[in-house]
């Protein structure tokens, strides 16, 4: 396990702490980061969350958090520990009070492995975790709980996750391959192109990727090319999108901002501004 640091906030009203690491080499392709975070606020937070090219799981210790879909409130739900498949909506979360856990920000071929069933049955969803990969997780935040030092609870995690990729099914080599090439490429290649790569027809490539990720691979390019814009535009106070959309690969601006307005409901600099000023993000868009 790679060495961890510690990220924390502190105002009227609320206060956060979150230490975050890598995971072990031998997990590099399965999950990206552990977050162990703890936070507390006398008033409501919510926070959007957009699509991103990763699946969190969380392993929650505290109370239930409110999650919402406006586009479909049928889905919307109260849970504690959960898990949430690749999306092209955005959700809101929303606590008051005090939330403790750990996140585990899997990647869509290690959420395929890990998780076990077909990715497509958590596209657009955020569902409690024991729903999907039984008591096991139970047995895991148990042991977790015993422990009050995230060093341990990473290890055990690490060891769960080991154990369930190791028993997991091994993913297609195409939508393998495909994955990393996009992934590699920030979502900026033609997916004609990429069947062509692979030597395998779109209608094919489509099925692999809904089964193996959750969405099929134009989508997927999509959240890709969103999220390395996102990405960019945090590592500038005013950020020039013109130049952002010209390097991730849109059109002009104004393809930029129309995928901002469907995947974040907002406009680029609305999502900027929301981004620079929320405390914690509840799941890590890169």
């Amino acid at each position: 396990m790679s060495a961890s640091r510690v990220e924390s906030l502190d105002y009227e009203g609320y206060a956060g702490e979150m230490t975050i690491a890598v995971p072990p080499r031998h997990l590099q392709g399965i999950a990206r980061r552990f977050s162990g975070y703890l936070e507390r606020s006398q008033e409501l937070v919510v926070r959007r969350q957009p699509p991103h090219g990763g699946v969190p799981l969380i392993i929650s210790f505290g109370p239930r958090i409110d999650i919402g879909y406006a586009h479909r409130p049928e889905r919307s739900a109260a849970l504690t520990s959960f898990v949430a498949g690749l999306h092209d909506v955005s959700v809101l979360t929303s606590y008051c009070g005090h939330q403790h856990g750990l996140q585990i920000d899997l990647t869509p071929l290690g959420a395929y492995r890990v998780l076990g069933v077909s990715m497509a049955e958590l596209t657009n969803r955020t569902v409690a975790i024991e729903d999907v990969v039984g008591p096991s997780l139970g047995l895991l935040r148990d042991a977790m709980a015993e422990v009050n030092d995230w060093s341990a609870r990473f290890a055990l995690a690490v060891r769960w996750l080991g154990e369930r990729a190791a028993a997991g099914k091994v993913p297609h080599s195409d939508v393998a391959e495909g994955v990393a090439v996009l992934m590699r490429r920030r979502g900026h290649y033609s997916i004609a192109r990429l069947a062509s790569d692979l030597a395998v027809s779109r209608p094919r490539l489509i099925r692999l990727f809904r089964d193996h990720v959750g969405l099929p691979p134009k989508t997927f390019a999509r959240v890709l090319r969103f999220s390395h814009a996102e990405g960019l535009a945090l590592t500038a106070a005013n950020p020039d999108w013109a130049q952002i959309a010209a390097t991730c690969g849109y059109a002009d601006q104004s393809h930029l901002i129309r995928d901002f307005r469907a995947l974040a409901d907002a406009t680029p600099g609305e999502h900027h501004a929301q981004s620079l000023t929320s405390p914690f993000a509840t799941i890590d868009p890169h």
